[in-house]
């Protein structure tokens, strides 16, 4: 009888603990969001003026994605995988420029906001603008997080977490695959350019 009273105390137990990490993994994933939403005050555009710097964009067939996209990046942005960390072309890139969603060409982060991390993927403590990006809650891992995707496009980037550095206290961790780069004077010479071509062809 001490025993099973001994074992009912433990699952009882066990289940009160995985219960308040529930709801402290929920807590979290909902300061994430409201941090991120603080941090764009102000820097959202008017109406009509959604996607700013954006080269044209037709939405493709997944037949034309995976020709145009490797194998990798059509994972990554198509089916929210995720490449192995210090593996992917921008973890590691100190060049001053812009990262673009490599699926449509919207720019999405700035190298001013680039920082080290440590976790082996790009990290940058705010979105080149609000309205280039779109979270939503993602549960796949079992628990809540906050999953980044491209906001015209929908290509999947990768998360937001809230143990960042300041002034926003975000990390937004991408997959270095869902993105492309272009130096910042190529990047200025582009978006002087009224009739840019398709950016996921010229700047992949």
């Amino acid at each position: 009888m001490n025993a099973m009273k001994k074992r009912r105390r433990w699952v009882v137990g066990m289940s009160c603990a995985l219960a308040v990490c529930g709801i402290a993994m929920i807590a979290r994933a909902m300061q994430a969001d409201e941090a991120r939403g603080r941090s764009a005050e102000g820097v959202r555009g008017g109406e009509g003026d959604d996607f700013v710097d954006a080269p044209p964009y037709s939405p493709k067939s997944r037949r034309e994605l995976r020709r145009t996209l490797t194998p990798l990046q059509y994972n990554v942005t198509q089916k929210a995988d995720t490449e192995r960390a210090f593996t992917g072309p921008y973890w590691n890139n100190k060049e001053d420029g812009v990262y673009s969603c490599v699926v449509c060409g919207l720019p999405l982060f700035d190298s001013a906001s680039k920082y080290r991390s440590g976790t082996g993927w790009p990290s940058f403590w705010k979105s080149i603008r609000d309205s280039h990006v779109g979270t939503k809650t993602d549960w796949k891992m079992g628990y809540p997080r906050t999953e980044v995707h491209c906001r015209r496009c929908k290509a999947h980037l990768g998360h937001v977490f809230n143990d960042g550095p300041q002034p926003t206290g975000l990390r937004y961790c991408m997959n270095g695959a869902a993105l492309s780069f272009l130096g910042r004077a190529d990047f200025d010479q582009q978006k002087s350019k009224p009739d840019a071509s398709d950016a996921s062809e010229s700047i992949r």
